[in-house]
């Protein structure tokens, strides 16, 4: 993870010299998930290693809250931003005011869906929701009644990895079905 964080951060101040007053913009969904928190915690120490002033923004689970965040960045002057976004579709309006704005921008672990092209971060969450979905096929090759767990409603990382173990079991057949669906955030 501290690997990703200094490539973005690395990204984000290439070609252009951040002064010490200057600030980059770390927009978190929500800080109340541990995973969010670990990446908090490793973005601010990698910033710190760097000496790049970095702000953590906490979305507290409310796109429109994130989105408001993100405007009242660009209001104060922020010189870049890695945004995690809340929601797939939410948050886009915001990163595309980000790029309007000239502002360099990355989304970090989740994705936006903009009509304009946001370098990304992160894993291929759908491969991994297929390696899920082969996983259960391999361990109830005679087929199984299933209770998908998923992530985050409006999240890319849920959406993606949801839709992998869907593709997964059904090409296994129909001797896998999904007899609830949950989510278990």
């Amino acid at each position: 993870m501290k690997k990703l964080i200094l490539a973005v951060l690395i990204a984000m101040t290439s070609g252009a010299a951040i002064a010490e007053n200057e600030q980059i913009v770390f927009s978190t969904p929500n800080l109340a998930m541990p995973f969010e928190v670990h990446m908090q915690r490793t973005a601010v120490k990698a910033a710190k290693e760097m000496g790049v002033n970095l702000q953590v923004l906490d979305g507290q689970g409310s796109s429109p809250k994130q989105v408001a965040d993100l405007e009242n960045a660009i209001t104060r002057g922020a010189q870049g931003f890695i945004v995690s976004p809340n929601d797939v579709n939410a948050v886009s309006s915001a990163v595309d005011e980000i790029q309007d704005a000239k502002l360099p921008v990355v989304t970090l672990d989740r994705s936006v869906d903009s009509q304009k092209k946001v370098p990304h971060f992160g894993a291929n969450n759908y491969k991994g929701g297929q390696a899920i979905g082969d996983f259960v096929k391999t361990k109830f090759p005679d087929g199984a009644d299933i209770i998908l767990l998923t992530g985050q409603p409006g999240s890319s990382s849920s959406i993606e990895r949801t839709k992998g173990i869907r593709d997964s079991l059904k090409a296994g057949g129909e001797k896998y079905k999904i007899v609830a669906d949950q989510t278990g955030n």
